[in-house]
């Protein structure tokens, strides 16, 4: 569970008292609580778009729901995805691969059950996902790292 910070309390409580005064109105404790509310909303979402490209080498990491190498492959094409913008355009100009890992060719001899097909903004990315867990993650992480020096991400 996330941890609420200190805006995110005062407003709560803001709320809170607007229900225990007796003077005030029915109709002035909704207006008191819709405006609270819409204000923290705005807030967030301003916070939110100011922290999208806070990424780090350890989003690559494994986490504790990643099961397998696809659901791994998975959530770590999801992120890159979100935060490198035309992820399949750089990969395709740059020709940026980890051969027989990664690629967005789909002329893999790969076997369809050691094969993933990620699809992202622009295309797809094939995945080999007969290697262990640690394997994919270290994959990753050098494909990152390949993709940053060839496009200066």
């Amino acid at each position: 569970m996330k941890k609420l910070n200190l805006l995110e309390i005062f407003f709560g409580i803001l709320g809170l008292i607007s229900w225990f005064v007796p003077d005030i109105k029915f109709a002035l404790k909704f207006i008191i609580t819709v405006i609270l509310g819409l204000g923290l909303f705005g807030i967030k979402r301003i916070k939110k778009s100011n922290t999208k490209k806070n990424f780090s080498v350890e989003d690559l990491s494994i986490k504790d729901n990643d099961f397998d190498v696809k659901t791994y492959y998975n959530r770590v094409f999801e992120v890159l995805d979100t935060e490198i913008d035309n992820l399949y355009k750089k990969m395709k100009d740059y020709n940026v691969k980890i051969p027989a890992r990664i690629q967005i060719n789909n002329e893999q001899s790969w076997k369809n059950e050691n094969r993933l097909t990620i699809p992202i903004k622009g295309g797809e990315v094939y995945v080999f996902t007969n290697i262990p867990l640690l394997d994919a993650q270290e994959t990753v992480i050098e494909f990152y790292k390949k993709l940053k020096e060839d496009t200066h991400v």
